[in-house]
């Protein structure tokens, strides 16, 4: 399981290059650099926004309860940015 992420980690690290390709081959297809990266974020809020529903559908080697922990994280700091008002002073009540 690492080596497959530590794979696609080194992949998108080669595609962030300033030098790096144009294109890369996504389902098969070239398609732009630019438009993967837009993909894969795309998918990540899908992810989000589906998560838990969609646990059943991951993958056995990408390990689910990484998966739970991290979107658990990334919604308690979302909440948490909620909840600090944006002018900085605090109730007015």
């Amino acid at each position: 399981m690492l080596q497959r992420l530590l794979v696609m980690q080194h992949k998108l690290l080669q595609l962030l290059q300033p030098h790096g390709p144009t294109q890369t081959i996504s389902m098969g297809r070239p398609v732009a650099v630019a438009a993967y990266f837009l993909d894969l974020h795309l998918l990540a809020g899908l992810l989000l926004a589906s998560w838990p529903h969609a646990r059943p559908l991951a993958q056995a080697w990408a390990g689910a309860d990484p998966v739970d922990q991290h979107l658990d994280h990334q919604r308690q700091q979302a909440q948490a940015r909620r909840l600090i008002p944006r002018d900085g002073c605090g109730d007015a009540g």
